[in-house]
């Protein structure tokens, strides 16, 4: 990536708002403003100095190593105005940020001398917008934005991220069918690992709306082009993602909604097409204030190569409230699932009814109960030929922890074929699994578990799956399940208990895939001002796959002082997967402590670690991150020192020290 452009237009900046100084300040809003080719008001600047530095060691198993060193010092310069060209409703401008040049050291080592870099620099973070026409329904805007951030994928990683971004936004913003056009150029360099990534990426949005007083309907479509280059290992992608959504109101109480949605995405990477195609409604009606029903259907294609998955799904189902604490909800649902590949063909069947009761008691004045219960029962049918079943672009979304529990999702199919198993983001570009994401089988079920620490996949991510999996054979199948659900919050919520039970049987016959489960789950929670603390037992047995997890939390909150805040979090979670006999533990502790020390400089500190125990997932981080700020009339300093540790599966160990400081006068 090259900063030439950029460098240019940021000196244009500089010196164009700092000579429009000179120029008259004294226009007033409120008043007709006669044409002028160049205004500029509220003018406010800073000057200061920054400086920051990185030092990351990598070292394998073998005792090779690997550094990355990186160090920028130069002045600062912060502006914050606006101004227009001619006139404010021909050309309105703003410019907001603070600009950084200087000189900037590189290396890793080992390496090659094109690896070593010494040169001029321009950090900042800043945005400058036109505004042409302003008054007008075709208003349009330009735009260049540059940001030099520290971006936090959990806790314990943190990472330094260049951004440049330009483009335009134009179209008609009035009329019955107002609509936009959004040009936009990104380029962003990512550092603090051992490996620089980089990306660049042109997009193209157009979006319109058709505003009604029943309803909305709103087209969005987006056209994406980016290159990566993460390690060396790079390609190029497209993206396009067309997608109509609307939303109406009926009837005479306004006792009638309907919501819609048509998409079709389309994504190819290194030359790997894929495509999705979906469809979506549901109408929900109001029959009486107590008594409603409501009607769904979807459908949803995906393709990659030449493999292919369909899914149909709808139903209709009522709703009704006997008392304010009794709601009962009756659904009946069908659906239908195929897939088609090179190893085979699957075609499955179901149809279903459930009812479900939701009951809630208040108990004197300051507990309350709350019972739940769904009994389901399914009709299935399923026709395979082959041996294998081809799953395309299988969507998970990993829970978002931030790095402090464990995050799991599970494939849907059993019996899947690990060497088969392709893991993308959401653009479709592969991910690797080394450092983003460890697989591995408990039973018939397949976990992908994620990697603390990776950049590739962040805490809370989605990522997209293919794979192939064992075919059952042909045959159908009746199935039953049960879930209840019981909580009491005592003395307005500060004790709390609850449970759960699923249960599933069916009638398959011994040579079908069906599965049964038998799960159930309690647990406590104890609430304070200062203090928070929750357990809950969790044990799963299914022909499929069988575990234990026990979760544990604890949270306190202290004020020492007025002038201070100190908070510890701690989370224990231990797993046991039966039928792989692998045992895994989680453990995080967490602390934060702010305090103003004088009437003009305070101290924040945080740190703390994580420790995953067990086969293939051993993994220890540590973070620790004081900061110092002062301020004083119109000075201020800020300073901060990360330092950050991973050691993964014995076989790796990275250690990141990196520090900033910022001093800045305001004028």
């Amino acid at each position: 990536m090259t900063f030439s452009i950029q460098k240019r237009i940021c000196i244009w900046l500089l010196a164009t708002a700092l000579g429009a100084t000179a120029g008259n300040l004294n226009a007033q809003k409120g008043r007709i403003e006669e044409p002028r080719w160049f205004q500029i008001y509220g003018l406010r600047s800073s000057l200061g100095v920054y400086a920051e530095g990185s030092h990351t060691t990598s070292t394998l198993r073998d005792g090779s190593s690997i550094t990355y060193n990186r160090w920028f010092m130069g002045p600062s310069l912060s502006l914050s105005s606006r101004g227009s060209f001619y006139h404010p409703n021909l050309a309105e401008w703003t410019l907001a940020g603070e600009f950084s040049p200087g000189w900037r050291t590189q290396s890793v080592s080992p390496g090659s001398p094109m690896m070593q870099r010494s040169d001029f620099e321009w950090l900042g973070n800043f945005e400058t917008r036109v505004l042409l026409m302003g008054e007008k329904p075709y208003r349009s805007s330009l735009f260049f934005a540059q940001t030099h951030i520290f971006r936090d994928y959990d806790f314990f990683t943190s990472v330094t991220v260049d951004s440049t971004r330009y483009g335009g936004d134009f179209g008609y913003h009035e009329g019955p069918v107002p609509f936009r056009i959004s040009i936009h150029r990104r380029s962003e360099e990512t550092f603090g690992l051992i490996q620089t990534t980089s990306t660049d990426d042109t997009s193209i949005t157009f979006d319109a709306m058709n505003t009604r007083a029943s309803g909305e309907t709103k087209l969005v479509g987006i056209f994406n082009q980016f290159e990566r280059e993460d390690g060396g290992l790079g390609g190029t992608g497209t993206d396009f993602n067309l997608n109509l959504n609307d939303i109406e109101t009926f009837g005479s109480r306004a006792q009638i909604d309907v919501f819609s949605t048509l998409g079709y995405a389309y994504r190819e990477f290194s030359e790997i097409p894929s495509s999705e195609w979906s469809a979506a409604t549901r109408l929900s009606y109001q029959h009486t204030p107590r008594f409603s029903s409501f009607y769904d259907g979807s459908y949803f294609r995906s393709e990659v190569g030449s493999g292919s998955a369909n899914n149909f799904n709808g139903g209709a189902g009522v709703q009704h409230q006997l008392y304010d604490s009794l709601t009962s909800t009756l659904r009946a649902q069908a659906a239908n699932y195929s897939s088609s590949g090179g190893g085979g063909s699957t075609e499955f069947r179901q149809y279903s009814l459930s009812l479900s009761e939701s009951y809630t008691k208040r108990i004197g004045s300051r507990s309350r109960l709350n019972i739940g219960g769904t009994f389901t029962y399914e009709n299935n049918e399923q026709q395979t030929q082959g041996l294998f079943i081809d799953v395309p672009n299988e969507r998970h979304t990993f829970p978002a922890s931030g790095g402090v529990s464990p995050e799991r999702i599970s494939l849907r199919l059993p019996h899947v074929l690990s060497g088969t198993i392709i893991v993308k983001d959401n653009s479709g570009a592969v991910i690797p699994e080394v450092g983003n994401y460890t697989i591995f089988q408990n039973g018939a079920v397949t976990h992908i578990e994620r990697v603390v620490g990776s950049v590739r996949i962040p805490s809370g991510g989605t990522i997209l799956v293919d794979y192939s999996a064992e075919a059952s054979p042909s045959g159908d199948y009746q199935a039953w399940g049960r879930l209840a659900q019981i909580r009491l919050d005592l003395w307005d919520g500060r004790v709390g208990i609850y449970g759960r039970l699923n249960s599933v049987e069916n009638d398959a016959p011994p040579e079908l895939i069906a599965q049964e489960i038998w799960a159930w789950a309690v647990g406590a929670e104890y609430n304070r001002d200062w203090f928070n603390v929750g357990a809950e037992y969790e044990a799963y047995d299914s022909n499929f796959s069988s575990y234990r997890t026990a979760r544990l939390r604890q949270s306190l909150r202290f004020r020492p002082d007025n002038q201070s805040s100190l908070t510890f979090d701690f989370s224990q979670n231990f797993t046991r997967y039966l039928d792989a006999d692998r045992q895994e533990q989680f453990y995080t502790a967490i602390g934060r402590y702010n305090r103003r020390l004088t009437h003009h400089l305070g101290l924040n500190i945080e740190g703390g670690g994580s420790w995953r125990i067990g086969e293939l997932v051993d993994q220890t981080r540590y973070a620790f991150r004081p900061g110092l700020d002062f301020a004083m009339g119109r000075l201020t300093i800020k300073a901060g020192y990360d330092f950050t540790y991973n050691q993964y599966l014995n076989s790796s160990e990275t250690q990141r020290h990196m520090l900033f400081i910022r001093a800045r006068r305001t004028f």
